[in-house]
């Protein structure tokens, strides 16, 4: 039965990578179910299981369904009632749901929280992830400086990780597009979102 549910699970995340996030969204729950109904809901496994649960219904525009189970599995990761054994990318996971829902000072918290620990083991990824997401909490705040700080620091790290013409760095142009635009430059805004769309085509 435990394989058969580790397979489950692997064509949950299937579906998710693949891009069908409403299949891979009903193949996570009915796998949680049945991790559940073995007695693992507090494993490990249901951790990750729930984590990537999340991740679908947060593409799917269902963020608040997405921070229940980001901080259920945050609960199953935090074994001796810290965050210790929490994974970075679990709580900027988190984070993204909550600026999603308009919470921001706590989303930037779990942000930052998230940079710190990815900042101490080294990992990249989510310390991109982490800065993308808090130059957007910054700038949706009001605190623009803070954003523009945050996006440079983001894009000296892309930089370094990923080559010239990286979707990312479409990404981070469209992010300078909205903070301009925030800046009241119109102009400014318009010539960072051509330049994003040129590197995505």
């Amino acid at each position: 039965p435990l394989l058969e549910l580790t397979v489950s699970m692997d064509v949950a995340e299937s579906y998710r990578m693949a891009g069908a996030n409403r299949e891979a969204a009903a193949a996570f729950e009915e796998a949680f179910t049945r991790l559940a109904e073995l007695g693992r809901g507090e494993t490990e496994k249901a951790g990750t299981l729930l984590n990537n649960w999340g991740l679908a219904l947060h593409i799917l525009g269902r963020p608040l369904e997405a921070e229940r189970l980001f901080r259920r599995a945050v609960a199953v990761s935090s074994v001796d009632g810290t965050e210790q054994s929490v994974s970075p990318m679990l709580l900027n996971n988190l984070g993204r749901a909550l600026r999603e829902l308009h919470r921001l000072p706590e989303a930037a918290d779990y942000c930052e929280r998230a940079y710190e620990k990815a900042q101490r083991i080294g990992n990249d990824p989510v310390i991109c992830q982490s800065l993308n997401v808090r130059t957007t909490i910054y700038r949706l705040a009001g605190d623009l400086d803070r954003a523009a700080a945050t996006l440079t620091e983001l894009e000296s790290t892309w930089k370094r990780i990923v080559p010239a013409g990286h979707i990312a760095f479409g990404a981070m142009a469209s992010q300078r597009a909205l903070l301009s635009l925030a800046r009241g430059d119109a102009a400014g805004a318009l010539a960072e979102i051509e330049r994003a769309i040129a590197i995505a085509e």
